[in-house]
């Protein structure tokens, strides 16, 4: 049980990986950004619409616990996740 209680405690870093994912991403922050364990959030744009981007530049900005990645296009869902593991 000792070991259980000190992963709880730890902080939690988030990945999400997004592509022309819509008003299902900003749902997604807001619920991770509500975690009480949260270390930071990783994402990792890849490929929104231009409406999008502009939004994600905006939360990003004002969120120091957000880290963007963005500007290489979509390089699939699995090295997306793996883009950031070791950072």
């Amino acid at each position: 049980m000792q070991e259980f209680n000190s992963i709880i405690n730890d902080k939690v870093d988030v990945i999400i990986v997004s592509y022309n994912t819509g008003s299902l991403l900003f749902e997604c922050i807001n619920n991770v950004l509500l975690l009480e364990n949260l270390g930071k959030i990783i994402l990792v744009n890849n490929g929104n619409s231009l409406v999008d981007e502009v939004s994600i530049n905006k939360i990003t900005e004002n969120n120091s616990k957000i880290k963007l990645i963005s500007g290489h296009g979509n390089m699939g869902f699995a090295k997306a996740c793996n883009t950031n593991c070791n950072n």
